[in-house]
């Protein structure tokens, strides 16, 4: 038997009671288990027991032992784990305590002996889990603060990399700039940049950096960092724009490669040329009414090479066409109808089809407006429960007055 000793509770006069109801009880002993040494104790003086967990416990109930006295007793020796028997001379004081075995005081001392024994016997396993309990809770107060921590930690850096993104719409003379960004977490690792260079000329750019989380944000802080800094003459050149890029990136390796994915673009404003170069990114959609065409772009990815090369193509945004920057995040967050656990997270162009019609110069909406169906379309899907990745959208159309007309109209 594990806990050698049983307490014994009694009511004020009720000592030679329980003498004689104990010699019984120990008379009908299970033979396999030593008998307990006993210790007599009122009910009073019960709960000032220090180790009462750790020793089997027969209360032995009087006419006082009711109501509210009760209660307490009981939620006493069910609040400490005790292995208790309360006998009670009254069927109507019995109650339903989870743990407590509570029953008549003429039940028989062979059943109480057994009883007593049994909760002898599996005390040992009862001190063990509430032991185990007890650092299970202890381990979950500190990993809530520590979560707390993290979550209050990823938040400031969160607002710190907003902070290097453009808020709102962007203004530019004679084009409307609108972004969607959505990250699959606190931080991203995609980036947007609209800088205006010079009176007459914009630069943009959409990049993504490998991965997802607080070590592609880090690389967005490098990409930022080396934009914010470039002369105009660099940032009037896309390919000088993302050579800069490549050098500054390949200064910051320290060990593993890491890269980044990114699209630049310079805008003339009074011309309508827009320069593109691209490195390793997605191809750029240029969407008419005549259709979506891929703007194709063959610079290598950045932070990779060091004699990276990067070409520039040039086209001119004539009212009616909108050019879309986008990541490849896009690829999915339109999984086919009816995919597969597997297959919901295979990349698909369904996402090109969304671009279209929401951009379609057409639309009485705006950019922004389109940006926001958008955004409403990417939660509608089943990808998008679990987004697998950072997504970036940005789209680029010249204005014109019938346009503007139309849209005022609407």
């Amino acid at each position: 038997m594990t806990h050698r000793t049983l307490i014994v509770a009694h009511g004020e006069g009720q000592s030679s009671r329980c003498d004689a109801l104990l010699t019984r009880i120990l008379e009908h002993w299970p033979p396999e288990s030593p008998a307990p040494t006993v210790r007599m104790v009122d009910h009073g003086s019960l709960a000032l027991e220090r180790s009462l967990a750790q020793h089997t416990t027969l209360v032995v109930g009087d006419p006082t032992l009711r109501g509210a006295k009760l209660t307490q007793l009981l939620d006493m020796l069910d609040g400490r784990c005790v292995p208790a028997l309360v006998l009670l001379e009254s069927r109507a004081d019995q109650a339903e305590t989870p743990g407590i075995m509570v029953w008549n005081a003429d039940a028989s001392p062979a059943r109480i002996a057994t009883a007593l024994c049994t909760l002898a016997l599996r005390q040992h396993t009862v001190q063990r889990l509430a032991h185990e309990l007890a650092i299970a809770q202890h381990c979950q107060g500190g990993m809530h603060g520590e979560i707390s921590r993290m979550h209050e930690e990823m938040s400031l850096a969160a607002k710190i990399q907003r902070d290097f993104m453009p808020r709102g719409t962007v203004e530019a003379r004679g084009f409307d700039i609108a972004v969607l960004h959505q990250p699959t977490g606190y931080v991203s690792g995609d980036m947007h940049c609209v800088r205006q260079i010079d009176d007459r000329t914009i630069g943009v750019l959409v990049a993504d950096a490998v991965g997802h989380g607080v070590p592609a944000a880090l690389l967005t802080m490098i990409i930022a960092r080396s934009i914010q800094s470039a002369p105009a003459h660099v940032m009037a050149d896309p390919g000088a724009m993302l050579d800069r890029l490549n050098v500054d990136l390949m200064a910051a390796q320290s060990g593993a490669t890491r890269f980044v994915t990114a699209i630049y673009a310079t805008i003339d404003t009074v011309t309508r040329v827009v320069k593109v170069s691209g490195a390793g990114h997605p191809p750029p959609l240029l969407i008419s009414k005549s259709g979506v065409e891929r703007v194709e772009t063959d610079g290598p990815l950045l932070g990779v090479f060091d004699d990276a090369s990067f070409g520039v193509t040039e086209l001119t945004l004539a009212p009616g066409r909108t050019l879309l920057m986008y990541t490849d995040g896009f690829e999915t967050c339109f999984p086919k109808a009816g995919a597969d656990a597997h297959e919901i997270r295979m990349p698909t162009t369904t996402y090109v089809e969304h671009f279209a019609r929401l951009c379609d110069p057409k639309s009485a909406a705006s950019l922004e407006e389109s940006m926001a169906e958008l955004r409403g379309v990417l939660l509608e899907q089943a990808g998008s429960l679990h987004q697998a990745d950072d997504v970036t959208a940005m789209a680029i159309a010249a204005r014109d007055a019938d346009t503007q007309a139309m849209r005022r109209a609407a």
